[in-house]
């Protein structure tokens, strides 16, 4: 099966949920969701699916959207709906995991900066926004798990960050990760990050 429905569809059954309705959405220009699509799309909308749910221990109806956009500079500049979408939700959680790299580079800039505005915490793994970012600024607190490694040789040495497997070398103790995720799921050799602001 094509597309990423059936993974959402494969996991939120297998953490027990109960899948309740699933819509097409989309975001217009100005970032506003819009649950009811017009006749004639414009290339301006966004396209998204909205999953409602609830765990099957529980009432409470719970709600995730999944858009498939252009986060790149180039994207945002031509498309900036997910920016305003993201900036109307106020202060978020946010989780990078498996993330190619892309907010290692100078041309994902525009959404590296929205998340570290918006985002009250950021968990990652070292494919998620670089150690210095956080380093440089005063404002986050760093909680470390599991140990940093090399990447994966898909994207090359250049993504290898000096300073985090410093600050890495230099923790004594660090929690283990009782899971492994992400591109190191062969070797099973994992780190995550959390950057909690302060």
């Amino acid at each position: 099966m094509r597309g990423v429905l059936p993974l959402f569809y494969v996991f939120l059954v297998r953490t027990g949920h109960e899948i309740l309705q699933i819509d097409p959405v989309a975001l217009d220009s100005a970032g506003v969701l819009l649950d009811t699509l017009p006749e004639k799309k414009s290339p301006l909308l966004i396209s998204g699916i909205r999953f409602r749910f609830r765990h099957e221990n529980a009432d409470t109806l719970r709600e995730m959207i999944y858009f498939s956009t252009d986060i790149s500079d180039k994207g945002l500049k031509k498309n900036p709906a997910i920016i305003k979408f993201v900036q109307q939700q106020g202060s978020v959680n946010t989780f990078i995991k498996s993330a190619s790299y892309l907010l290692h580079y100078s041309t994902f800039s525009m959404m590296r900066e929205q998340i570290m505005a918006s985002s009250s915490t950021i968990f990652q793994d070292d494919t998620g926004i670089p150690y210095k970012h956080f380093k440089s600024a005063s404002s986050w607190r760093t909680v470390l798990y599991g140990n940093y490694t090399k990447p994966v040789k898909d994207f090359g040495s250049f993504t290898f960050q000096d300073d985090l497997d410093s600050v890495y070398s230099a923790s004594k103790g660090l929690p283990s990760l009782p899971f492994h995720l992400g591109y190191h799921w062969g070797d099973r050799k994992q780190s995550q990050q959390l950057f909690i602001r302060k």
